[in-house]
């Protein structure tokens, strides 16, 4: 029989619930479609990691028994360990060591289910950590520390993911293209939401994603437009760093094409152009899309795009 180990029984015994360890159990008694109920992560069960437990399996290895719930009307679900639950099915074992844990509420299973992943298994990844965090927390009753500590993350990292969450949730409402948010890396929304005025917010998002503004001086351009008093001196700042990036790019070929190729980002986000009307967009007679800085910006483009390497036809 295999012997269980502490992190599983403290887990278990912190969640209050009855449970006890039953050697060779059949497996036939499972509910594999309300299984999936309790599978945490996003993509459901990974067929690679199966075959790789199956040939395990067949080998001898010993695994962790599941961790299975035994509902009131004897229906029984997999809490922990789908992956060897699939595994064990599919090497065709009839029994499997389980702890059958008597019925749990919703609220229990879940518990168990993210706290055990945190100890055994295919790791979840920390976007699925600090969704079974957030769950917890709304479902549950329990503080975002004491959810953190059973699911395995900080309580910063969660914090910081809540922040970026609700700037993009902020972006959206004004209107920032969702192509143009899509090209931003989550450190610099996450960043951004430290600007309080929605204007600039929007700004710098904007300049960040249509320049290819690097990270570093990204970071460091919210730092500046915060000691700023008026929104007019923000917007100059903003301002002055994409002609500070436009002056630094056209020191270089390299540096032309990153500059027409952050441009073509820019039409698609903001006009969804098409990629034959680039070059007549890029003549500043024509050039027309909503951002007034971005037209203001074309003349210095044009001029850089004289001498920038065509793209191949």
């Amino acid at each position: 029989m295999t012997e269980l180990d502490p992190a599983t029984r403290t887990l278990l015994d912190a969640t209050g619930v009855t449970w006890e360890l039953w050697p060779s159990e059949p497996l036939d008694r499972i509910d594999i479609d309300g299984s999936q109920g309790f599978q945490v992560r996003r993509d459901g069960v990974n067929r690679e990691v199966v075959d790789r437990y199956v040939a395990a399996m067949e080998n001898g290895d010993v695994f962790p028994p599941l961790i299975v719930a035994r509902l009131d009307d004897d229906t029984r679900i997999v809490l922990g360990g789908n992956h060897r639950y699939h595994a064990a099915n599919k090497a065709n074992l009839d029994e499997f060591d389980q702890i059958i844990v008597e019925a749990p509420t919703p609220a229990q299973c879940a518990r168990i289910a993210f706290g055990d992943n945190a100890n055994h298994g295919v790791p979840t990844t920390e976007l699925e950590r600090i969704d079974h965090v957030l769950w917890l927390c709304d479902n549950d009753g329990m503080t975002r520390a004491e959810a953190c500590r059973l699911v395995g993350i900080s309580t910063a990292k969660v914090a910081r993911e809540l922040e970026t969450r609700n700037a993009r949730d902020r972006a959206k409402s004004l209107g920032v293209a969702p192509n143009m948010m899509s090209v931003l890396k989550a450190t610099t929304i996450w960043r951004a939401a430290a600007l309080s005025d929605d204007t600039v917010f929007v700004a710098y998002l904007e300049a960040v994603a249509t320049w290819g503004i690097a990270s570093k001086v990204a970071f460091e351009l919210v730092s500046s437009l915060n000691r700023l008093d008026t929104v007019e001196e923000q917007l100059d700042r903003i301002e002055q760093t994409i002609e500070t990036q436009m002056m630094s790019s056209g020191s270089s070929r390299s540096g032309h094409r990153s500059v027409l190729d952050n441009l073509t980002n820019a039409l698609f986000a903001v006009g969804d152009m098409k990629v034959e009307d680039f070059v007549k967009a890029a003549n500043p007679g024509d050039f027309e899309i909503w951002d007034r800085r971005l037209k203001d910006g074309a003349k210095k483009l044009f001029a850089l795009a004289q001498a920038a390497p065509r793209r191949p036809q």
